[in-house]
């Protein structure tokens, strides 16, 4: 069986309508029932069998919440775009510097 990667874009700053639901800087970070969102999201693609690292792009605050060797976090680079391309150069699967868009 082939392990895969798995990305989490987890940067979206909360200013939109979820702001009135929650003050929490980024949308990833809302807290749902004493854990923020993002760590639901993590804990579930740990759990898969084939997934064999969990990159999470977001604010660099979410080092602190994933300790383990199977999950790195990056600072979150912009736009989504940017936010992509930095996931896959951080998994060496893609060099944005190459792109020609």
């Amino acid at each position: 069986m082939q392990l895969i990667d798995a990305i989490v874009l987890a940067g979206a700053v909360n200013k939109g309508k979820l702001r009135a639901c929650s003050k929490a800087e980024y949308e990833a970070m809302i807290d749902i029932n004493k854990k923020m969102l993002v760590e639901y999201v993590v804990g579930a693609l740990i759990k898969v069998d084939r997934i064999k690292k969990v990159l999470v792009v977001g604010p660099s605050i979410l080092e602190r919440i994933f300790s383990s060797d199977d999950v790195l976090v990056i600072d979150a680079k912009g736009s989504l775009i940017d936010n992509v391309c930095a996931a896959l150069d951080s998994l060496n699967l893609y060099s944005a510097k190459k792109a020609v868009y």
